[in-house]
């Protein structure tokens, strides 16, 4: 680890996990979350070059030295193996580590509560709409107790969580819920502007965490909430592919290389289970907007990239980023009603307001508008364009049935269409990016 990485000093509250827990994470657990928070600092601190071919293009980075209680075990050919195929996946960058002895730290007593059973199920959970729909959906088809893991990065993240969402879903679903957040903050930051802002290293972290929740409680899976356009997560753009732009933080063959390497830590199986490959957000959202208590979970997530601390004195979600972007029309096609006001910028304004937001903000919007348009050829009756076969063949394994797949990115396109016909009605410029509708295409927005 270089002088400038080394120097950082960050805050993993292993032992706030433990109280919750009431039990001592394992050595080699506690290793892994060390090795997980020393990656996320890492990639936090070394940028990308900008000013390469696409903004944001694949690193080298300089090899990671983490101190470790059992440094034969993590230096050995086939772990270090595991840690360098899924932090290079999730990345898209090239990883090296050094791993040296620490001592372990000693042995902590505390009180016995009744341990999980089999009728409990560990899950991430960040606050965004997607885990907080996904938990709403799962609840109401698990009858046991749920472990809910949130690795806290952001300022106002506990208070969201735990004060706001989760309280609401215990209040709809019964007292089932348990919060297990562990702080992950690095002390004393350099200025966001110095800072690498696409962080994929985090989707590491949190899936360690996860993974270590499971195994000190004896649980076998982990379960995460994305929806299956997210799932699938077909690029709008060909640049997008490489790099900081290749988000891969739901990517199933990233849950399939932390599953590895958390099994192999864990000397047990422990699998990452994606429960809504076949939903869209705003099927998930369907369920929110139907009950008032789940509509006020739904409006107290955080999806915004952007939120709350990357623009300086701003506390409103951006509205154009792709978070924003396909959180607004999950809340719209699900019915659920959102002040446009919690929006920096508001691309379902009339036009007058639309028309005032600079074009460089738009670029993730048209992106997504052309998308829409290409899926059009994604169809049962036809030959799947070459784009999409090669993506679908990176996400899913040899001998997964692609009908699942096809349907969700067929249903968020006719989820799509209405908006952009209300766009052409109301003179939104945005929509002209898509063309006309046909008219056996669409239904009527509000």
């Amino acid at each position: 680890m270089n002088d400038r990485l080394s120097a950082q000093p960050f805050r993993l509250d292993e032992d706030g996990l433990c109280h919750q827990l009431t039990s001592v994470v394992s050595p080699r657990m506690r290793d892994l979350l060390r090795i997980s928070m020393e990656i996320y600092v890492a990639d936090r601190l070394t940028k990308r070059n900008c000013d390469a071919e696409f903004d944001g293009p694949s690193r080298i980075m300089p090899p990671l030295t983490v101190r470790v209680s059992d440094p034969d075990f993590w230096n050995s050919p086939v772990v270090k193996s595991l840690i360098q195929r899924a932090i290079n996946f999730v990345t898209d960058d090239s990883w090296e580590f050094r791993f040296e002895y620490q001592r372990a730290l000693p042995r902590q007593q505390f009180l016995l509560i009744p341990p999980p059973t089999e009728h409990t199920l560990v899950c991430l959970y960040s606050g965004g709409l997607d885990s907080a729909a996904g938990l709403a959906n799962r609840l109401c088809d698990w009858s046991g107790d749920v472990l809910a893991v949130t690795a806290q990065h952001q300022a106002g993240q506990a208070r969201l969580v735990r004060e706001q969402q989760l309280p609401r879903l215990r209040k709809r679903f019964g007292d089932r819920v348990t919060s297990v957040m562990v702080r992950t903050t690095l002390r004393n930051p350099p200025a966001m502007n110095q800072q690498e802002l696409t962080q994929r290293g985090r989707s590491f972290l949190f899936a360690a965490l996860g993974g270590a929740v499971a195994f000190e409680t004896g649980i076998d899976s982990v379960e995460v909430y994305e929806n299956g356009v997210g799932i699938i997560n077909l690029p709008p753009m060909t640049g997008m592919l490489v790099g900081g732009r290749a988000t891969k933080s739901a990517h199933p063959e990233f849950f399939r290389r932390m599953a590895d390497l958390v099994s192999t830590v864990a000397d047990r199986p422990i699998e990452f289970v994606l429960p809504f490959l076949s939903k869209t957000k705003a099927q998930l959202v369907e369920l929110l907007a139907a009950d008032a208590t789940l509509t006020e979970v739904a409006l107290s997530s955080v999806s915004c990239v952007h939120y709350p601390r990357r623009v300086k004195g701003q506390r409103k979600q951006c509205g154009v980023c792709p978070g924003c972007i396909g959180r607004r029309q999950a809340l719209i096609s699900a019915g659920v009603e959102e002040p446009a006001e919690k929006y920096a910028f508001d691309i379902f304004g009339d036009k007058t307001v639309v028309d005032t937001i600079p074009s460089d903000n738009l670029d993730h919007l048209k992106a997504t508008i052309i998308q829409v348009k290409s899926l059009s050829c994604v169809d049962f009756d036809r030959p799947l364009p070459m784009s999409v076969q090669t993506h679908l063949a990176g996400v899913l394994e040899s001998t997964e049935d692609r009908r699942p797949s096809i349907q969700v990115l067929q249903q968020y396109r006719r989820e799509w269409l209405p908006l952009i016909e209300a766009g052409l009605k109301s003179g939104r410029h945005w929509a002209r990016w898509h063309g006309p509708i046909p008219s056996s295409s669409s239904r009527s927005v509000a």
